[in-house]
């Protein structure tokens, strides 16, 4: 069994990527300025624990990291493959949070949904 996330490990994140909420990473393209001030304003941006502990469980259990970028797919596909794999739904932010938790590298100043370093072949 894996440890639960805490509210501190999700504000260490919180604090390294200021613009990072439960929507993605700062405002997006089309969403309402007073929406994303609201999110900002939640306790830990929106982000929910259980959605970061699902998200962690399993990326951990069925993916491995990639070292490059080229080619990776964002935040937003990953989240959603991991819905259809039946692990339950995720806000893009909690899946980005997870990532970082468990050591998956999460490209930079990538935008609203950056590329994750997650291999596309599941884990044997």
């Amino acid at each position: 069994m894996t440890e639960p996330i805490t509210a501190d490990q999700v504000q260490r994140i919180l604090d390294e990527h200021p613009l990072l909420n439960a929507h993605g990473v700062g405002r997006g393209n089309g969403s309402p300025k007073d929406r994303y001030e609201a999110v900002m304003a939640e306790p830990l941006r929106g982000v929910r624990l259980e959605e970061v502990e699902a998200a962690r469980d399993w990326l951990t259990s069925t993916r491995e990291p990639r070292k490059t970028f080229s080619g990776a797919a964002s935040s937003y596909h990953w989240k959603h493959v991991m819905e259809r794999d039946g692990a339950g739904y995720v806000t893009n932010g909690a899946f980005i949070v997870a990532c970082y938790l468990a050591g998956f590298p999460v490209a930079e100043n990538d935008g609203f949904n950056p590329r994750c370093g997650i291999r596309k072949e599941p884990r044997r």
